[in-house]
């Protein structure tokens, strides 16, 4: 894969990972009433579940509190085997703000344009 395909194919990936993210904070709304007392509060999607289960983190610190792990934790592996490969995996291709930290650095300041007063050579 070239360099070019790989930029391109991030990208991507920051753009759906980015979408998915602002998506599930949209529906994860608390729209119910806590005055119903016998029913548990559930959200409309399996937000805590997936993402918990794809945290090497969690996996580590289950792994240290029960000295076990659980089946779903396994997926923690497609967080940790693409780091060993490509470096800051997570930070560069899935966290929301990482992308949004990659986005907003790429703009060039008024100071740093070239042209305007006040410019200060780079």
């Amino acid at each position: 894969m070239t360099q070019q395909n790989l930029r391109k194919f991030r990208r991507l990936s920051q753009i759906v990972f980015l979408c998915l993210f602002l998506l599930h904070l949209h529906l994860t709304e608390f729209r119910g009433s806590l005055k119903a007392a016998g029913s548990d509060i559930r959200l409309p999607i399996p937000y805590p579940g997936i993402f918990l289960q794809s945290d090497p983190l969690v996996a580590l610190l289950d792994i240290l509190s029960s000295h076990a792990l659980y089946r779903g934790l396994v997926w923690s592996l497609t967080i940790l085997i693409p780091t060993l490969f490509l470096g800051r995996f997570f930070c560069g291709w899935i966290c929301p703000l990482g992308t949004l930290n990659h986005f907003f650095s790429s703009w060039k300041s008024e100071s740093r344009r070239p042209g305007t007063v006040g410019a200060q050579p780079v």
